[in-house]
């Protein structure tokens, strides 16, 4: 009974350390509990430790500890992240020279390669020259001429190896574009994460080649700019709303959906035409929109003569 108590006092911590930004990882972080145990923040910051209920945590830095965290009071322990007052610029210049890959997208991309080692290693087949162990008289390789004729194979094999190469680059930019990161960053959530992380999602060169404050910098800017677009877009659609357009143009339901999503006018002149202006801007784009939607009636019904005379 003494042990199954033990047992079940104990609890497994984990989390990551950042600097003051709450964007930089800090590495060589010693985590130390009450009881004992301690271990250390690893190239992304990250740590795990095995305590319990009763202990507390101290984070030490270049000798400098912060104050105790009361195992009990933390919320989360799957996820205790804390941001020590430091900055830590200098250490991740060095980073342009290294590509750091999480110890769980390496072990899938090694899996991968594994499972699939035939169709990696594929390479278009050729002839090659035996020689015959009689005659000593050269010759084409049967294996290998039977091969090359084999085309639709090969052509299977080479686009297997192009979706897998395509698989593990997708693979590695939702490592490094990941909605925590991305959260913790731009401050989004919900829909309008969903938004920007699929409208600005990262190129696969520049997500491998980028250091890790390159790359926070580019989410950074990028949300400025989605941020800018989406007050611009609520801006329109405060002018530009239906209400306002069935007023002017009497049209409702489907019509209505239809002429605001063709004629929604751009944001500059949005902000910089008068009242009037704006008015006459929907008077005429209704115009022109009744009088596509006549021409459109009139080619229907001329087809629909036009069988009926068959």
């Amino acid at each position: 009974m003494v042990f199954a108590t033990i047992a079940k006092s104990q609890l497994t911590v984990t989390g990551t350390v950042y600097d003051s930004t709450k964007i930089i990882p800090v590495k060589d972080v010693l985590i130390k509990s009450s009881s004992g145990t301690s271990t250390t923040t690893d190239s992304n910051g990250r740590y795990t430790i095995v305590t319990s209920d009763k202990d507390s945590l101290t984070f030490t830095y270049h000798g400098k500890p912060t104050a105790k965290f009361a195992v009990k009071q933390i919320p989360n322990i799957g996820g205790f992240d804390i941001s020590l007052h430091i900055r830590v610029p200098e250490k991740f210049k060095t980073l342009k020279e290294v590509k750091v890959y999480a110890k769980n997208y390496r072990q899938d991309s090694i899996e991968n390669r594994e499972a699939y080692a035939k169709i990696f290693k594929y390479q278009k087949p050729g002839i090659t020259l035996t020689s015959d162990s009689y005659t000593g008289a050269a010759g084409a390789d049967l294996n290998e001429l039977i091969n090359v004729f084999r085309f639709k194979r090969n052509r299977q094999l080479k686009k297997m190896q192009e979706r897998l190469m395509e698989q593990e680059e997708e693979n590695y930019i939702n490592y490094r574009f990941n909605k925590t990161t991305v959260r913790r960053i731009t401050n989004l959530q919900g829909q309008y994460l969903d938004e920007f992380m699929k409208e600005f999602r990262p190129g696969f060169e520049f997500t491998q080649q980028s250091s890790v404050v390159e790359f926070y910098q580019y989410i950074l800017n990028a949300s400025y700019e989605f941020k800018l677009n989406k007050e611009k877009e609520k801006y329109i659609s405060y002018r530009f709303n239906k209400e306002n357009v069935t007023l002017i143009t009497g049209l409702l339901d489907m019509e209505l959906d239809d002429f605001m999503r063709k004629y929604r006018p751009g944001y500059e002149f949005t902000l910089n035409s008068s009242a009037e202006e704006f008015y006459h801007y929907i008077q005429n784009a209704f115009n022109q929109f009744k009088s596509e939607q006549l021409q459109k009636q009139k080619a229907h019904d001329s087809l629909l003569k036009h069988r009926a005379q068959y």
